[in-house]
């Protein structure tokens, strides 16, 4: 998840969509495909070069919005992860502003370095203002100056 958020979300949205809606997509791309293929193998038998041309351009055309199917997939599946868990939305940029790695990392040591073991009551307290953040889809940023 830290090396790659990004891929760990999208991934995360992809096992949150609905499996049959990605079976059947699956299943009228294939059919989709054979009728593409039995077309072309038609048109080349029958068809002039410049027709050929078309039926290509047409069917292209056909495929690009067999995409948008996937698409719509993908976006339900979004939706439904963000329903569950609205901090996905901000987990890439959280981790990895503008797609870097963060060039400082909270040490969970330097409290208790600092203040000893009286400080978890304020780290429980903070880490929890913390994960309200993010869940309401904020990016927040803890600095400890104890």
């Amino acid at each position: 998840m830290v090396r790659d958020p990004a891929a760990y979300v999208s991934d995360f949205y992809e096992s949150a969509a609905s499996p049959a809606f990605r079976t059947a997509c699956d299943r009228f791309k294939n059919e989709f495909q054979t009728a593409v293929d039995d077309l072309n193998r038609a048109g080349r038998e029958m068809l002039p070069a410049k027709l050929q041309g078309k039926l290509a351009g047409r069917l292209g055309d056909l495929q690009k919005r067999l995409v948008s199917l996937e698409q719509i997939h993908r976006e339900a599946g979004r939706e439904a992860a963000l329903e569950m868990y609205p901090f996905l939305a901000n987990l890439p940029d959280a981790l990895k502003p503008r797609g870097r790695p963060q060039e400082r990392a909270l040490s969970v040591l330097a409290p208790f370095l600092f203040s000893g073991p009286p400080i978890l009551d304020t780290l429980e307290a903070v880490s929890a203002g913390y994960i309200d953040e993010l869940m309401d889809g904020n990016v927040c940023h803890v600095v400890y100056s104890g």
